[in-house]
């Protein structure tokens, strides 16, 4: 299926005071016409599934998963509910964990983000409720911490050592003392040195917080907003609009904000919360996330009232494939939550063991191959035991 049209668009030039978008590395955007479609996402695009049961302690039970990053035969997970990062062979088996949590020095408060550097094996871990960030060394431990006076969500080091904050419309107030931005660029000792993106007056403190939606792409990170059909790209001082997306009619109105304009703090949560509803039962699609790229394919999701789509672009033929993979919060054939796409063109879930027990006990579990081996492996595990990874090759379409 071909449903596809590319229009080239000269990449917008973003200055720090004049929210443009800098053109150095995407000096184009793409623009991908999303048909959106009841119909359930074709499972014949994914093959050779395998499936890696993450091993289950006391000591280890996974909440949730926010984040996962695969580096030097290690898994790194972050569960913001329970406020800390466990780590597991490739194997599965569970090694430690990393939790410092505290709002003294060295400790967090709430933590919201971590990166890997690959040159030293050292992880540094983002506290958003302390506004720092603790680097620890190649044994996990603490060795220093910089603190940053401005609220953000997640992080991004650069090449070149420097640091790139994302606030997710969260009010910031670090431009001339009037503006706040979605990104913040400071130097290797969280001192500011420039900003990009600016808030529109609307979409202050819209904060939606969706998974994966500032996700990792070559030597920098792909990202989305709340109600914006773009795609973002960032790398230092190179930040712009990778690629926008049009689902036709089903597009919000760019006018359904307006009214947030206007409004006083005091009552704007619960104006957000009437147009998020209006939005929702209007069956617009929004809040793409799930974003996730190799040189082959972009994959990302988008909402749709109670529905998740999910949306495959093969980048070579320009094709595209989607469908739904949540119909009123139930995985439709257990695709699970997407976290990571490698240059195997392997597409990585995540699978939670309640749901399957309860699909089994229910008799939704299909027979077929595939659902066959889960079926058997379920039998293994506990209903709440911890997640299991799954990962299936995608097809060339």
């Amino acid at each position: 299926m071909k449903n596809l049209s590319i229009l080239i668009l000269a990449l917008l030039v973003l200055s720090c005071t004049k929210n443009k978008i800098n053109k150095e590395h995407y000096r184009n955007s793409t623009i991908i016409s999303v048909p959106v479609t009841e119909e359930i996402f074709p499972i014949k695009l994914v093959s050779d599934k395998r499936f890696l049961p993450l091993e289950s302690k006391k000591i280890n039970k996974i909440s949730s998963i926010n984040k996962i990053t695969f580096f030097n035969n290690k898994i790194l997970i972050l569960d913001k509910q329970q406020n800390k990062i466990l780590l597991f062979d490739s194997n599965g088996k569970y090694l430690s964990q990393i939790n410092y949590e505290g709002k003294g020095p060295n400790e967090y408060l709430y933590l919201s983000d971590f990166i890997v550097n690959k040159e030293d094996n050292s992880i540094e871990l983002l506290d958003r409720g302390n506004r720092k960030i603790l680097k620890l060394n190649d044994s996990n431990l603490v060795t220093n911490e910089l603190k940053f006076s401005f609220y953000c969500d997640r992080f991004l080091k650069t090449k070149k050592g420097e640091y790139l904050f994302f606030t997710n419309n969260q009010t910031n107030k670090t431009g001339s003392g009037k503006e706040s931005y979605n990104l913040i660029l400071t130097d290797e000792k969280a001192k500011i040195i420039n900003h990009y993106l600016q808030i529109p007056p609307e979409k202050e403190e819209l904060i939606i917080s969706e998974s994966h939606s500032f996700t990792p792409y070559k030597l920098g990170v792909n990202f989305t907003l709340p109600i914006d059909n773009q795609i973002y790209y960032a790398s230092g001082d190179t930040v712009g609009v990778k690629y926008q997306i049009s689902f036709g009619k089903c597009d919000v109105p760019d006018d359904i904000l307006t009214p947030l304009t206007s409004s006083h703090q005091g009552n704007k949560i619960q104006l957000q919360m009437k147009l998020m509803n209006k939005i929702t039962q209007a069956g617009y699609a929004y809040n793409i996330h799930s974003v996730l790229e190799n040189d082959s394919f972009l994959f990302f999701q988008f909402r749709k009232g109670m529905n998740v789509n999910s949306v495959l672009y093969a980048k070579k033929t320009k094709n595209i494939k989607t469908g739904v993979t949540i119909i009123n919060n139930i995985d439709t054939y257990f695709f699970g939550q997407p976290v990571a796409i490698n240059d195997k063109n392997e597409l990585i879930t995540i699978l939670f063991p309640y749901e399957l027990h309860d699909r089994i006990k229910s008799g939704n579990l299909k027979n077929n191959s595939s659902d066959s081996e889960l079926e058997k492996l379920i039998t293994t595990i506990g209903q709440f035991d911890n997640p299991i990874i799954q990962s299936f090759k995608l097809s060339d379409f």
